[in-house]
């Protein structure tokens, strides 16, 4: 195979070469393994692979909906985009092989999403899926790029042979997803390892839910006295996570048990808030019990070694072993 192109997935609600969740950019080197769920095979992240080991940059989204929180969604494209531009100019073999990008099912009403995935990736070529309207909608709304041949816009009929996949057969995909994750497959087993962890040796943040957040300014005070001026705002708007992260402060089972962590790479000890938006991940745990009395959880790690002191990520991604 001489060629190597990027995969970019962009549907949290799959998870390609990691977690459900997860928005990754994968240079794909050789064939997929349909074998593995989903058919695309396993990746460094969690462990040796059957075939050539395929190395994701994952970007943590943290929800299976690209809609719940959409100012997270288009930073994290964002970053995305900026690496895997990064990578073609830095890769002759990648630049002449390109980028493969999957996203979600979008509608028109998406065009401003839309709009950015096609300038952050340089996107000219768009496959338009069974939807003849979004087509006819999205060449009036590109109608420049179209006309100087820098966008082509590909209309598919959907074939006879698709089912619509329903809630329930998402869901076990999901949940097979992660336990190949953590366990492997017939073929290509791992040792997935428990251990503990004391809560204060880390930081715990969580992705915030917008229709949550906006439901909260509702009761925020309004009036001239309340009124910051320009340079707190400013100050604010650099230096808080309130549209897309908030702290864990009161753990308990409810935010904790059950769920996937993902591991940043920032260390704990990390103290510009920022950072935490331009992260990588280096991989995930799952945590199958939270111990109040003791402070501690017990999580389960894809392979053995030392759990790194790093800022903790709870996703909404659930999951019971």
């Amino acid at each position: 195979m001489d060629r190597c192109p990027i995969l970019v997935n962009l549907n949290p609600r799959d998870g390609v070469f990691a977690m459900p969740g997860a928005l990754t950019a994968t240079p794909i080197s050789d064939n997929f393994d349909l074998e593995a769920v989903g058919g695309y095979g396993g990746s460094t992240t969690s462990g040796t692979t059957y075939h050539n080991p395929k190395q994701p940059l994952v970007k943590n989204y943290g929800f299976e909906d690209f809609a719940a929180n959409l100012d997270l969604y288009r930073h994290h494209i964002s970053k995305l985009g900026v690496a895997t531009m990064s990578r073609l100019e830095e890769d002759i073999a990648v630049k002449n092989s390109g980028v493969i990008i999957d996203t979600p099912a979008l509608t028109i009403k998406d065009i401003r999403l839309i709009e950015d995935i096609v300038s952050d990736f340089e996107v000219d070529h768009i496959v338009v899926i069974g939807n003849e309207k979004l087509s006819i909608d999205l060449q009036k709304k590109f109608v420049h790029k179209v006309s100087n041949n820098s966008l082509c816009i590909i209309k598919l009929s959907k074939s006879e042979g698709v089912v619509e996949l329903d809630e329930s057969y998402i869901r076990k995909c999901q949940e097979e997803t992660i336990k190949q994750y953590f366990n492997g497959y017939f073929r290509n087993p791992l040792s997935p390892f428990k251990t503990e962890i004391t809560i204060s040796d880390f930081v715990f943040y969580q992705p915030v839910d917008s229709s949550e957040f906006n439901s909260s300014l509702l009761f925020a005070p309004s009036g001239d006295s309340f009124a910051p001026d320009a340079t707190e705002e400013t100050e604010k708007k650099e230096d808080t996570l309130d549209k897309y992260y908030k702290k864990i402060d009161d753990f308990s089972a409810n935010n904790l048990e059950n769920l996937v962590l993902a591991v940043t790479q920032l260390p704990a000890t990390n103290k510009s808030p920022n950072d935490l938006l331009d992260a990588c991940i280096l991989g995930y745990v799952h945590v199958s019990k939270y111990e109040e009395s003791k402070g501690r959880l017990k999580v389960l790690l894809p392979v053995p070694g030392a759990f790194p002191r790093n800022i903790l990520i709870a996703t909404k991604i659930g999951y019971t072993e």
